[in-house]
């Protein structure tokens, strides 16, 4: 799907509580937000997730629309929608590619030829240079060596990870703490990661556009990427540490203790909860993968070269500050990540520990929504916790049955598409251009087999299994 997939993220089929909570941290209104202060076009009050009986889908309509710089007037950002609505719906297998094959969301070294295909599509010159020198402005605002969007958004992390310490150390009833967690995890966790997931997006653009123009090569491109020091190298690099003894499990779990695969899951136990699981105390032939390791610089002649095509494109960096921000960027997209699950893995912890007051397991506490906790907040009831989630359950455990026995499109064109449609082939996106051969193991295996040496199935990509890069695996396959 596109922009924010939720079936990359919760699944395709997500119990109640997964699904609420996404929606209130992100595809609700934060994700609109943090668009607007990018400098796009303001979707607020539209959501982005919409679900057919438990279903989880992305309105695309509105997620392309928030991809038009609010500068463009009406007229010309309609004709854009309507384009890329198009585009999509004849190449639906660029459902999560639209952002690089199908939207103009930002400018990038090769945009000025790329963005001339839209004079075959009924867009004048004017119409593209419009387009163009809005982008520009609002690239060179994001970008900024000195006042960069992203670096805001950057030192709203550090508030988090303060305010953190205060909500859950203070003497505040459980039902408080849960809902100043969601409070603050929006303000100063998905927000500003939806905000440096953008600016990653765009530092990515930046690379893929030199690739195209023969400035780096793709084998270059993929050096300069594992050079950068990410939240998973870093986790990769720690639970080896483990293994050798250089770094002790409590520290460990200090950093890493609040991750789970699934991190909207609370059926997902985290780190610190079955630690021996994920980090089993021997793993056979340890060693440090070589991609922890690497390390990358492109020569004199290549700064040269790209610093005379950003002064020709007119953005505002030097070649060296433009390396700066894609750096930051993709690191700070992992990091903010990495940041705001924490609240997101207390939050859960906590709801556990509401069920748990309500003789409720937490296996059943999965089909609560997370609006019947928040009311708690500001509301009193006259019936007891059990009676208020139960309530809640039981119709949601019915909705989420019934998903399992219903099949619905990719991509939901035309109201007859929910009852008559094909299967669509998936084309697969690839991280880098090595080829491995090897045994497959899938997440049910995961105890039973040694994982050094394999290629790896998983359902979703989340910091949660980021334990897997300590294993000194051959490959990694994620199904969305």
């Amino acid at each position: 799907m596109t922009d924010w997939n939720p079936a990359e993220i919760i699944g395709t089929r997500p119990k109640a509580l997964a699904l609420s909570l996404y929606k209130e941290l992100v595809t609700n209104d934060t994700w609109a937000h943090q668009r607007n202060n990018y400098g796009y076009r303001d979707l607020r009050s539209y959501p982005l997730l919409v679900s057919f009986v438990g279903q989880p889908y992305i309105d695309v309509r509105v997620s392309f629309n928030s991809f038009i710089p609010a500068s463009l007037d009406d007229e010309l950002a309609s004709k854009l929608v309507d384009y890329y609505t198009e585009t999509l719906a004849k190449s639906p297998t660029e459902h999560d590619k639209v952002e690089f094959n199908v939207v103009y969301s930002c400018y990038y070294l090769d945009l000025a030829s790329r963005i001339k295909e839209l004079h075959e599509h009924g867009f004048s010159e004017l119409d593209t240079d419009r387009l163009k020198f809005s982008l520009l402005h609002l690239t060179n605002e994001i970008i900024s060596p000195t006042s960069g969007l992203y670096k805001e958004d950057l030192n709203k992390l550090k508030y988090l990870e303060q305010r953190y310490q205060e909500i859950t150390e203070s003497s505040l009833p459980i039902i408080d703490k849960i809902y100043w967690l969601i409070e603050d995890c929006k303000r100063y966790g998905t927000l500003p990661f939806a905000g440096l997931a953008r600016a990653g997006f765009i530092a990515v653009q930046f690379l893929r556009s030199m690739v195209a123009l023969q400035l780096i090569s793709e084998d270059e491109l993929h050096a300069y990427m594992n050079s950068l020091n990410t939240v998973a190298k870093q986790l990769a690099t720690d639970a080896i540490g483990l293994q050798t003894g250089e770094l002790q499990k409590e520290s460990f779990l200090a950093q890493y203790g609040h991750l789970r695969p699934g991190t909207y899951d609370i059926n997902s136990p985290t780190y610190s909860e079955a630690f021996e699981s994920y980090f089993p105390a021997k793993i056979q032939g340890v060693r440090v993968p070589k991609a922890l390791n690497s390390q990358f610089t492109f020569s004199s002649k290549q700064h040269r070269d790209i610093l005379h095509h950003l002064r020709q494109n007119g953005l505002q960096a030097t070649t060296e500050e433009l390396f700066t921000f894609i750096a930051e960027a993709i690191e700070g997209r992992e990091l903010g990540k990495f940041i705001f699950t924490r609240h997101l893995s207390t939050i859960l912890s906590y709801i556990e520990q509401l069920g748990e007051r309500a003789s409720i397991p937490k296996e059943e506490m999965a089909f609560v929504n997370i609006d019947s906790i928040k009311n708690l907040y500001s509301a009193l009831d006259h019936r007891d916790l059990s009676e208020i989630f139960r309530a809640d359950i039981e119709p949601n455990r019915e909705v989420f049955e019934i998903s399992q026995f219903l099949n619905l499109p990719q991509l939901i064109h035309r109201p007859e598409d929910i009852y008559d449609f094909f299967l669509n082939e998936v084309e697969p996106n690839f991280v880098t251009r090595k080829s491995v051969t090897n045994i497959v193991v899938t997440e049910d295996e995961f105890k039973e087999i040694d994982l050094q040496g394999k290629v790896v199935l998983i359902k979703s990509a989340d910091p949660g299994y980021d334990w897997l890069f300590s294993r000194d695996i051959a490959g990694l396959i994620t199904m969305y």
